[in-house]
């Protein structure tokens, strides 16, 4: 993957490997993104445990994104990119509107 592209190969790959979730794909600026869906448990614990919007936003990026692996979504420097992202995953994930 050294060009940093995403086939269907990978992506049947990380639907068996996360089985029960959805697979998000984004291509965000000649860059491919893959991300799972996020869990009302992992969900919740971000919410409790980060301080700002921009913390949440970055912490379900960070979990649920599968490649490119070990991505930092804190130090990215796409603009914009996180927020449209966790607005991606948490609709997806069916947890818009929920609370503590």
């Amino acid at each position: 993957m050294a060009d940093n592209k995403v086939d269907i190969t990978l992506l049947n790959y990380y639907k068996d490997l996360y089985s029960g979730h959805k697979i998000i794909y984004v291509r965000f600026l000649d860059t491919d993104f893959v991300f799972r869906t996020l869990t009302r448990k992992e969900y919740k614990y971000i919410l409790k445990s980060c301080a700002s919007q921009m913390d949440i936003e970055d912490a379900i990026c960070n979990t649920c994104c599968v490649y490119p692996e070990d991505y930092e979504f804190e130090t990215s420097g796409f603009a914009g990119l996180n927020e449209y992202i966790a607005d991606v995953i948490e609709t997806t994930s069916g947890l818009k509107n929920i609370q503590d």
